[in-house]
């Protein structure tokens, strides 16, 4: 089975019945436009996502705290992929 779908189903069964083989997909459900953020919506996360891995950087090369560097070393690790490159 071969397609593009951009509200994918998740596939709840498969059968097999010679010469047929039939899937079973979930019932689709309905999306409103409320359901999607905006394009300015994902820049402020984006942008909200950046400052927060830049503090974490900081805090990981000025802080004397071994604690405090794992931590933010745990956020860089995060939020990294999240913008899909490394800072």
């Amino acid at each position: 089975m071969i397609g593009d779908d951009w509200m994918p189903q998740r596939v709840t069964g498969l059968y097999h019945e010679p010469p047929h083989t039939f899937m079973k997909v979930e019932s689709p459900t309905t999306y409103d436009e409320d359901d999607f953020i905006t394009i300015e919506e994902q820049k402020a996360t984006r942008a909200a996502v950046m400052m927060a891995l830049q503090e974490a950087k900081k805090i990981a090369e000025n802080s004397t705290c071994d604690a405090s560097i794992q931590s933010a070393r745990t956020i860089i690790t995060w939020l990294e992929p999240i913008l899909g490159k490394k800072n």
